[in-house]
């Protein structure tokens, strides 16, 4: 399940991200001196889809505590794409206001590299920490199960040869 502060602070960010770079623009400076709430906000939306993709696929221990949880998941996925689409039209109107259409397009391959590049080194390590918290789950799991197993049979000889 999306950690649902995580969401809603990247939500906050980003929508006070895109509010910079609009403040910035209507006040007659260039959109240059708001790159960085532009790269503040594509980094919060590459965390809202990394929620969104850790929601979709996960974890066993998550699908075993968290089951009842589908439909606030699959609202708050809904509240964020929506709220990431407004930004999105508004961030583009920007820029194409202040560039063009050839540097909305540019931007948007450069979002795509820094999107694969980020989902290898930061997301991936996501992932390998979960699945190693998965891991050590399902051992422990096992653990407890073949402890219960050997005191059961440990009893159960107990019990048979004192007759």
């Amino acid at each position: 399940m999306p950690d649902p502060l995580t969401i809603t602070a990247a939500i906050t960010l980003a929508g006070k991200c895109i509010n910079g770079v609009t403040k910035a623009v209507n006040s007659g400076r260039e959109l240059e001196s708001a790159m960085g709430h532009i790269s503040r906000w594509f980094e919060c939306v590459s965390d809202i889809n990394a929620a969104e993709n850790r929601a979709k696929n996960p974890s066993i221990f998550q699908k075993v505590t968290a089951a009842k949880s589908v439909e606030k998941e699959a609202f708050d996925a809904l509240i964020a794409k929506r709220k990431m689409a407004e930004q999105r039209k508004t961030l583009y109107e920007l820029i194409t206001y202040s560039w063009g259409k050839d540097a909305w397009i540019e931007l948007v391959q450069m979002e795509k590299e820094i999107r694969a590049e980020r989902k290898k080194q930061i997301h991936a390590r996501q992932e390998f920490k979960q699945k190693i918290a998965d891991f050590i789950a399902i051992i422990l799991f096992v653990i407890f199960f073949l402890g219960f197993i050997i005191g059961f049979v440990w009893l159960f000889q107990q019990g048979g040869s004192s007759e």
